[in-house]
């Protein structure tokens, strides 16, 4: 007896009475689960398509964000990852959730092939399918559960696999135009999901990224895919990104305590000016308070028109009125680039957390100051 069949019946019957199955159904189910596990042997995908990653894991060798949210569910239980208990407790929980619209599909399906089909196309989702695999496992659960024998249908001639390239040709955002990829990263920002990056036309990552993001927030299967749920949710204005309380009020001290540049050196900047505006109206009110009241300034600019003492009184403080606008406006300057800064991270603008924070001196001077940290210095 392999091990399949030997778990087979206990699993079908959980099914069944979690989700009021048919064996038809459960065996269904349990096909896709043997043929994507070898038969519950093996839980780690043995050659990832994605070269690098870690692939797929579990009875439904569960990948990418759904791997991440089996290891966060099972942590969060207290269960071991490769036990029959964390295994079956996802399944479960996926067909309760996410993955909710795969159980009336399979009830739907008119035959045990029918039913492999649609569970598949429902819940794996998977680039190459490989049916009569599934057929197979699903004929041996079907067997196992009930003693009686079952006809599958006679597997198809054997053809060469897929390539990569072929396989990542089936996702319907490999047929877009460069135009219509870009036509999506603008709507993608247009409702808040930032992370897509420039405009590029590039169906990378960052698309993929906040692809998922916006999947989330519509409540529909997040693969990162552009499939007709996902055209109709880009649609939606509804969807747009909801953004935490934490986040929406999020402040400039904040930002400082996380290590942003912009928010610390900014302030830096914004005290500097400040200081030497304070300085410069002590120096000019001490130099109008001493100004003596026969300087020629009085007698002849302007052609006389100002008369003394307050023609010395100008020519005294001048210097110090010429350091005060530019003193003025680095202190301007520095704080709408702090409100800038706290803005993006209000709305998601700003994607990924800040740098950590430079550990060169901040410049003495305020114009200096305020140029070196947008020019000089790693922003965050």
């Amino acid at each position: 007896m392999t091990l399949f069949v030997e778990k087979a019946p206990k699993i079908g019957r959980d099914l069944m009475a979690a989700f009021s199955l048919d064996e038809l159904s459960a065996a269904a189910i349990l096909g896709n689960l043997g043929h994507e596990s070898g038969g519950f042997k093996f839980l780690q995908e043995k050659k990832p398509l994605v070269a690098g990653s870690r692939g797929g894991w579990g009875w439904a060798q569960w990948t990418g964000p759904r791997r991440r949210a089996f290891e966060a569910w099972v942590a969060a239980k207290g269960l071991d990852p490769s036990s029959d208990e964390a295994n079956f407790g996802f399944l479960k929980h996926e067909l309760e959730t996410t993955e909710a619209k795969a159980i009336p599909a399979v009830k739907a399906g008119k035959g045990l092939e029918a039913k492999v089909r649609a569970f598949e196309a429902a819940f794996e989702r998977a680039g190459v399918k490989h049916y009569p695999s599934r057929y197979n496992y699903a004929g041996q659960a079907y067997t196992a559960m009930t003693g009686l024998p079952i006809t599958v249908s006679a597997p198809p001639p054997p053809k060469r696999p897929a390539s990569m390239a072929e396989v990542q040709r089936q996702w319907a955002e490999d047929t877009l135009a460069v135009f219509e990829v870009r036509a999506v990263q603008e709507r993608l920002r247009a409702l808040g999901y930032f992370m897509v990056g420039k405009v590029d036309g590039d169906w990378g990552i960052s698309t993929r990224s906040a692809i998922i993001a916006l999947q989330t927030q519509a409540g529909i299967t997040a693969d990162g895919h552009y499939g007709p749920e996902t055209k109709a949710a880009l649609a939606d204005d509804t969807n747009r990104r909801v953004v935490s309380e934490a986040r929406a009020n999020t402040t400039a001290k904040d930002l400082r305590n996380q290590g942003s540049v912009i928010a610390i050196e900014g302030n830096r900047v914004t005290w500097t000016s400040v200081g030497g505006l304070l300085l410069a109206l002590a120096g000019a009110a001490h130099a109008a308070y001493t100004a003596p009241a026969d300087l020629p300034f009085g007698s002849s600019v302007v052609l006389g028109l100002i008369p003394p003492p307050f023609g010395s009184i100008i020519s005294a403080v001048a210097p110090y009125l010429l350091a005060f606008v530019p003193l003025a406006y680095s202190a301007l300057a520095a704080q709408g680039i702090v409100k800038a800064r706290v803005a993006a991270e209000r709305t998601g603008l700003h994607n990924g957390e800040p740098e950590p924070a430079s550990a060169e001196p901040a410049a003495s001077g305020a114009l200096s100051g305020l140029l070196g940290s947008l020019l000089g210095r790693k922003t965050a």
